[in-house]
């Protein structure tokens, strides 16, 4: 993973890891000398990792005091399990602005003029729709796509893929309205732990309106994929699509209380000092 530190003056450095992208919602929750402190110790580099082997990134801007990340797996797997967790990091890194990095690398890279290629994914593998008789993705495939189309009538059609669809989605242009087949009136997706991410096709009006647990990667090209149309991306703002789909589309709001009890016990299995471990769960209880 890449991390970036911009000093006061301006000046910076490009630091690498191989192996810290995991842990590094963990890492983190520090004071934010200390986590400084660690990122100074990792390989200083004339080169970085791009978005097919970063899993994780972080720029420490100590200027405006701005902290921009991606990466981690324990206490961000879910979006409520996220959401928490920022909350959280932005109350120790108190006075800094926290965010999350949607667009990955070129968030981490760009503020320093660095231009990350836009990366070969390889070609988009063909989206596997569930069947309209069955209410959930298999349970081996953890994140799931959902999609909404409205056609020019102003009727509504929900689909559910089995894998992280966006990319597919997005890359496949109009094509995609006449792939997707009859679809289903209505859809619950009640456990945050299968929402990936999803989008929303308004056919009047010429929209697309999407969302991801991740970030957008790589940024769709409109001009040949969607020419005419335009993109909003709602980060993992996965109530707008709920409120396009008028009560048809059923993504219940996690209860905070339940969020931080799974946080609580995703923390409990990982190997750490006592005291983090105490100090982190007291402060997901605040």
């Amino acid at each position: 993973m890449n991390a970036v530190i911009i000093e006061p003056d301006g000046s910076w450095t490009l630091r690498g890891h191989r192996w810290a992208a995991e842990d590094l919602d963990l890492m983190l929750l520090q004071e934010p000398d200390a986590v400084i402190a660690s990122l100074r110790t990792w390989e200083e580099c004339d080169w970085f990792y791009d978005d097919v082997w970063a899993e994780g990134g972080v720029l420490v801007n100590a200027g405006p005091r701005e902290l921009v990340f991606f990466g981690g797996f324990t206490l961000v797997r879910t979006i409520p399990m996220r959401r928490r967790y920022v909350e959280l990091l932005g109350a120790v890194w108190a006075g800094w602005q926290v965010r999350w990095a949607w667009r990955h690398t070129a968030d981490i890279l760009g503020p320093v003029g660095l231009t990350p290629d836009r990366p070969d994914l390889g070609p988009a593998l063909p989206v596997e729709w569930v069947d309209a008789g069955r209410a959930t993705a298999p349970s081996a495939d953890l994140y799931g796509h959902v999609l909404s189309v409205r056609d020019p009538a102003g009727k509504l059609r929900l689909y559910r893929a089995r894998h992280w669809a966006l990319r597919q989605v997005l890359t496949a242009g109009q094509g995609i309205l006449v792939r997707i087949g009859p679809g289903r009136a209505t859809l619950a997706l009640p456990d945050p732990a299968s929402w990936g991410d999803g989008a929303h096709i308004d056919v009047s009006s010429r929209s697309v309106a999407c969302w991801s647990r991740d970030g957008l990667l790589p940024p769709p090209e409109l001009d040949r994929d969607w020419p005419g149309w335009r993109l909003r991306f709602d980060e993992d703002r996965y109530e707008n699509q709920v409120a396009e789909c008028g009560g048809a589309l059923v993504m219940p709001e996690q209860p905070l209380e339940q969020t931080v009890a799974e946080m609580i016990d995703s923390i409990a299995r990982m190997p750490m000092p006592a005291d983090k471990r105490e100090f982190i769960e007291t402060a997901l209880r605040l």
